[in-house]
């Protein structure tokens, strides 16, 4: 391991195993691996997939899509018989490709931050290719990935000797700015290093050259922001800056409680953890070191930095995932006969690789394959909490669109229509899957026709159900359902308005219903069309003793999937159960 690895031998070392873990890869994580990414790269390139009011509103940069529309384009060239089976195997190859980038790029980091020890390197390269929480992530099509992809390679020319040398500093931060418009949050990373960096040189360097240094990444900041400005007029058709529409949802309208409002310790005892399992009491041991003070510093630095945000998700620490490795290799480094307890963590990783990547929330993958291969299927609906499963980019069926007829879902779009958001009036917004669990009867007499009539499409929705009858004495506003067919979300031609490709108006967007301006209490919008009861029915399992009331007589149960053991959310639990329309 004392011997510098060529890039050859890095890829030939990381690309097979990387490959090899993303094609087996079984299960479910979080919605935004799909959603936020394969959904909208397959309706660029396909024509169909859920578009969420994330690319409604543009708040999203269209640049980490597009590499995977790519690889949908290319699959287009090939024989159709195969497409079906390359729209799911195709982003798992970009996946492979994206993490052997990334890990090649953390090898690289680690020798220009040693100043070239080659063991340090390749063991720094096997602790991140053992570790469990990458085995489960780093091929998965999240942003964060992606980041971290960015900030490895940028940490890779960082000049951590503290030399003025400017193509070095001019490639980090090309990449740095790159990864700040693809996550606004990454800007703590690359302010502390650059803060640090001119700190150290202002003693030695005059002035001047330091204040032309600035001006100069000021102006390949421009740069790199017109190209991203380019990028994304050609993904949305308008001119736009994703990074100000996340700020303003995120930060201005305080939005992103929604979403969840973590408690401020967190990622303390909860992110740091889960990213390193096993590897936790190497990092906690390093900070007795002091050759790695700017790191650990970085880290705090970090942590803090996401601490202050209220939504709090493990994965957004992810893009430090290369300086948290190495800090547990260095501690690793310089502890003496461990050997025995190394290849223990070896195995224990391999362990809980093999139950998250193959078990662990398996079942909402094998439902959607089931109804990929079943070409009798023709409707669906999914009464589960929002996204709880991949959609055309793993169906890759055309007669199988979201519309409400065919196949639909339950929503769960933030309240967009609040200037401000705070917690109270938080709590008081129900969206779709809130009004479903809050009150599941009224809901399905309120969204759904009488069961007991034979056929679905003859039926209307009775005027005199009122949502009130889901949310109780709470009324709340919507924005218009995501669940529309591809004219109807396009909407090209309905009025004169501005609009990008995925209907959002601009500049400002507004909602298709009249609000009742109130802080605290919003009027429900009218609902346009009902769903109509699909050939299949899919469901939690704690749904199933209410269903089984429910549907007697009218849906049969079918299939019954393992999913999971254990989940933070309760509606989630257990397994998937799909009924079987009676006809």
């Amino acid at each position: 391991m004392n011997k510098r690895l060529s890039l050859i031998q890095l890829i030939i070392i990381i690309f097979p195993i990387r490959l090899f873990n993303a094609l087996t890869l079984k299960t479910y994580f979080q919605p935004d691996e799909y959603y936020q990414c394969l959904e909208v790269a397959h309706r660029l390139v396909f024509g169909t997939g859920y578009i969420t009011w994330e690319w409604r509103e543009e708040l999203r940069s269209g640049l980490h899509p597009l590499i995977y529309a790519i690889g949908y384009q290319i699959t287009k060239y090939l024989p159709e018989k195969w497409e079906s089976d390359l729209v799911v195997i195709t982003p798992k190859v970009m996946g492979a490709i994206i993490a052997t980038i990334s890990e090649v790029g953390q090898y690289k980091f680690v020798l220009n931050y040693t100043e070239n020890n080659y063991y340090m390197g390749q063991l720094v390269m096997w602790l991140s290719i053992m570790n469990p929480f990458n085995m489960y992530f780093i091929t998965r099509s999240f942003s964060n990935g992606f980041e971290m992809c960015l900030i490895s390679l940028g940490l890779s020319f960082w000049p951590w000797n503290y030399r003025l040398d400017y193509r070095r500093l001019s490639i980090s931060c090309f990449i740095g700015f790159m990864s700040i418009l693809i996550r606004p949050t990454n800007g703590i990373i690359w302010g502390f290093l650059g803060v640090e960096f001119l700190m150290r040189k202002y003693p030695v360097e005059p002035f001047s050259k330091l204040i032309k240094l600035v001006g100069v990444l000021i102006i390949e900041f421009g740069f790199v922001l017109g190209i991203n400005i380019g990028i994304d007029y050609y993904f949305y058709k308008v001119i736009t800056i994703p990074i100000y529409n996340f700020f303003e949802f995120n930060v201005i309208k305080n939005l992103s409680i929604f979403y969840g409002v973590a408690p401020w310790h967190f990622h303390i005892f909860q992110s740091i953890p889960i990213l390193l399992m096993t590897y936790l009491p190497f990092f906690l041991h390093s900070f007795t070191l002091k050759r790695y003070r700017n790191l650990h510093q970085l880290v705090l630095i970090v942590v803090i930095g996401f601490l202050m945000i209220s939504h709090k998700e493990f994965r957004f620490l992810y893009p430090i995932q290369p300086i948290l490795i190495l800090l547990v290799a260095g501690s690793i480094n310089q502890l003496q006969n461990i050997k025995i307890l190394v290849y223990g963590i070896i195995l224990i990783n391999i362990l809980i690789g093999i139950f998250f990547t193959q078990i662990h929330e398996r079942g909402v993958i094998d439902v959607v394959n089931l109804i990929k291969e079943d070409s009798s299927i023709k409707s669906v609906g999914i009464l589960t909490p929002c996204h709880s499963t991949p959609w055309q980019s793993h169906l890759h069926r055309k007669d199988l669109e979201f519309n409400q007829k065919t196949i639909w879902s339950l929503t769960c779009e933030p309240p967009l229509h609040l200037t401000k958001g705070n917690l109270e009036t938080i709590l008081n917004y129900r969206d779709e899957s809130d009004q479903f669990y809050d009150n599941p009867i009224g809901f399905i007499e309120s969204k759904l026709p009488q069961i007991s009539e034979p056929k679905a499409d003859s039926m209307q929705k009775s005027p005199g159900n009122k949502q009130d009858r889901i949310s109780g004495e709470i009324e709340t506003a919507q924005t218009t359902d995501s669940s529309l067919s591809p004219k109807q979300f396009l909407r090209d031609n309905q009025d004169s308005r501005s609009r990008n490709r995925f209907g959002a108006e601009m500049p400002n967007p507004t909602l298709d219903f009249d609000l009742q301006q109130s802080e605290n209490q919003q009027s429900e919008p009218q609902q346009k069309t009902n769903f109509q009861w699909p050939q299949r029915l899919i469901i939690f399992a704690p749904l199933e003793s209410f269903m089984d009331e429910i549907l007697a007589g009218h849906y049969t149960k079918c299939h019954r999937l393992f999913n999971l053991y254990f989940h933070w959310d309760n509606r989630r639990n257990g397994d998937i159960i799909v009924y079987c329309k009676n006809e």
